[in-house]
């Protein structure tokens, strides 16, 4: 309830709030980021548990995750149908989304702790550390994987529109008023040169 309720406050303060208080509130919060970012990335980083790769188990915790990361740039290519981005602003957007650490580091150890807690035996506390094993491997393949994607792709994909290209780019009244202002003095040299004949 509280995740959601802040993802709601958040929306609802980009729709409805004043740009001046907006912009002031996106300060403050962008300064606490770059205060809180360190801390929780190393957080992250200590949650990731390497002992719970199991060897005999990795290839297919391998396909598993091929598979997924397979079906989630599909779906987030076919999500963009419609959009104004165009194939490498939409690929983009694909690598963007490929990333997995915070949510996994998060709840990768629940399974298991509640398997051992409850006492559900040896199965499933086995399939338990099976969601550990491929959390911690998702966080170390896909990671630095959309992090490396990010940084080289993103300054190729992307363009900056300047305020100044845009204000010279021919526009639809600008043309016709052109077209306009021609007609108008081929208009005022009919007379003239019917007048010299």
């Amino acid at each position: 309830g509280g995740a959601l309720a802040a993802v709601v406050l958040g929306c609802t303060a980009a729709k409805f709030w004043p740009t001046a208080k907006l912009k002031a509130v996106q300060a403050n919060v962008n300064w606490l980021w770059t205060l809180a970012q360190p801390a929780l990335f190393a957080l992250l980083g200590a949650s990731v548990k390497l002992d719970a790769i199991k060897v005999d188990e990795l290839a297919s915790g391998l396909f598993i995750i091929a598979v997924a990361l397979s079906i989630r740039i599909a779906v987030t290519r076919v999500a963009m149908f419609g959009s104004m981005l165009n194939s490498k602003e939409c690929l983009l957007v694909c690598i963007a989304w490929l990333p997995k650490a915070t949510v996994q580091a998060a709840v990768g150890g629940t399974a298991l702790e509640l398997a051992v807690e409850l006492n559900l035996g040896p199965e499933q506390v086995a399939r338990a550390e099976l969601v550990l094993m491929l959390s911690v491997l998702v966080i170390l393949l896909t990671a630095p994987i959309g992090a490396i994607g990010i940084a080289v792709a993103g300054p190729k994909y992307l363009t900056l529109d300047k305020a100044d290209d845009i204000s010279t780019l021919p526009t639809k009244s600008t043309g016709l008023a052109a077209h306009d202002s021609n007609a108008a003095e081929s208009k005022a040299q009919a007379p003239a040169q019917a007048t010299e004949k």
